[in-house]
Parts: C-alpha cells; structure tokens; sequence
C-alpha cells in the first residue's frame, strides 16, 4: 500500500525562512510548497489540497486577513493552520479561530517539526 507524502504549503514572505522551512520539513518527509504573499495562496490553496498550511502574520496581504477569508470560503482549512510568527502581539487576535498551533518565532527545530507532525497528524 503506497501512502502518499504530507503536503504542506509554506506561507511567508521572507525567503531566508521559507528556505530553512522548506529545508526541515522536506528532511522530514514532507512535500512543501511556497507561496510568497496571502495572494499566491489563496490561488494555491484553491488549485490543491495540502495537509497543513503554514503562515506567517506579518507579510504583503497579510496573514490575518487570508485566516479570514479562508474562514469564510473554507472554514475546514483554518484547522490545517500553523502560524509562524514573530508578532506575538497579534497571537491573542487568533484566539477567535480555530487554527491548529502557533509557532513563536525564533523557534527550536525540534519543537517546530513536533508541533508540524502533530497538526498533520490530527485526523
């Protein structure tokens, strides 16, 4: 029985860290796909399926307004959310969502593919 690899899709807007992302989770087994602003993923996120979406808040059309419209458009994507931010001022405006984890930027390697496996994971 084959089993399809994990699809994830990297939302953020710095590529120095959608580098290291891609890098972790493809040495973990994943298959990741980037997208550089909210715009590029809501045209990704309609082509595919992907089994986590990570995304970082602060970035061109930013992060908190694509939560919002995949709320609207397809509020079972919202529990595939991983946020990855630095903006820990913003995490409490979260709280109205049911997004799967929130990953603190700096992060441990080993926390931040624990947290991914988990949310990927969930059924």
């Amino acid at each position: 029985m084959d089993v399809q690899p994990k699809k994830i899709l990297v939302v953020e807007n710095d590529e120095v860290v959608v580098v290291l992302i891609s890098h972790v989770l493809s040495r973990q087994s994943y298959v990741v796909h980037t997208a550089l602003d909210a715009l590029e993923a809501v045209q990704m996120l309609q082509r595919d399926d992907y089994d986590a979406i990570l995304l970082d808040l602060k970035m061109p059309h930013g992060g908190l307004e694509l939560i919002r419209k995949l709320e609207a458009r397809n509020p079972a994507l919202l529990k595939k959310i991983i946020v990855v931010t630095g903006a820990v001022h913003d995490i409490p405006q979260l709280e109205e969502f049911p997004i799967c984890a929130v990953i603190k930027k700096p992060f441990e390697i080993a926390d931040f593919v624990a947290t991914v496996r988990a949310c990927v994971e969930k059924k």
